[in-house]
């Protein structure tokens, strides 16, 4: 459900950014920002508490971008807000950066892995990659420690998760769908 929420937000994004010629700047300015969010926990939860007042929010988003990041993007923060779906913009910004390499004839890959990849072996995945999908390919490293290891891949609307959480998952899964008792 969220997954839905977000191309609609990124979609119309999209399609505005486009049309004030801000697209690429909206794409680096939502990414910045999804990063600052992660760094400062504290404006994040700030961003989410449901006993602070919208209008508290709004006014801090309007005058720390105003005037820094397109309008556009700052409408589409603020309609989160309000809709109380802040806490997807995290999906917004994924759904976007893939939106915005698709409308550019790039491919975004989005690689999940516990430990951080090098240089060798991003470009062996991007080469794969490039071979598989015959065009160029954006690649983002995210490092998600709680994956243990393996790999999780995601280009446009086709998922690879090779991680050993996803395993336990899928394992835990069958499980509980055979009513399978483990002692």
């Amino acid at each position: 459900m969220h997954e839905i929420v977000a191309a609609k937000y990124a979609e119309a994004l999209l399609e505005e950014a486009k049309v004030t010629g801000n697209l690429k700047e909206c794409v680096e300015d939502l990414d910045n920002f999804c990063k600052l969010l992660k760094e400062n926990s504290q404006f994040y939860e700030f961003l989410v508490h449901p006993e602070i007042k919208d209008d508290e929010k709004i006014n801090i988003i309007n005058s720390s971008l105003k005037g820094k990041t397109p309008d556009e993007l700052i409408r589409t923060i603020i309609l989160l807000i309000t809709h109380d779906r802040i806490e997807d913009i995290f999906l917004v910004n994924e759904e976007f950066k893939y939106r915005y390499y698709e409308h550019i004839g790039v491919k975004f890959a989005l690689v999940k892995t516990a430990i951080k990849l090098n240089d060798e072996e991003i470009e062996a995945l991007r080469s794969k990659l490039k071979r598989k999908y015959n065009c160029d390919i954006e690649i983002e490293n995210i490092v998600d420690e709680s994956l243990i290891g393996g790999v999780y891949l995601k280009v446009s609307d086709e998922t690879i998760d090779e991680t050993v959480k996803g395993r336990l998952e899928r394992i835990k899964k069958q499980l509980l769908k055979k009513d399978e008792v483990i002692i």
